[in-house]
């Protein structure tokens, strides 16, 4: 049986998550998260994906996001 998982943003949603999107700007993450927060709680926070300190300075700003309850 294979079992196949959409994450985009919007499928995260609709199941009842928190989207935490991303982008190279603040501008850009904002843009992706008012077209996705009209279906449910989104998050934009800014990120160079390709950088790995930047990947890792994205663990910064999470906690402070209670609405989705990492601890």
């Amino acid at each position: 049986m294979s079992t196949t998982l959409d994450f985009t943003g919007q499928k995260v949603i609709v199941i009842g998550g928190t989207a935490v999107v991303t982008g190279r700007t603040q501008a850009n993450a904002d843009a992706a998260r008012a077209t996705l927060s009209t279906h449910g709680r989104t998050i934009g926070l800014a990120a160079d994906l390709s950088d790995p300190a930047a990947v890792d300075a994205l663990r910064v700003p999470l906690p402070d996001q209670p609405e989705i309850g990492l601890r």
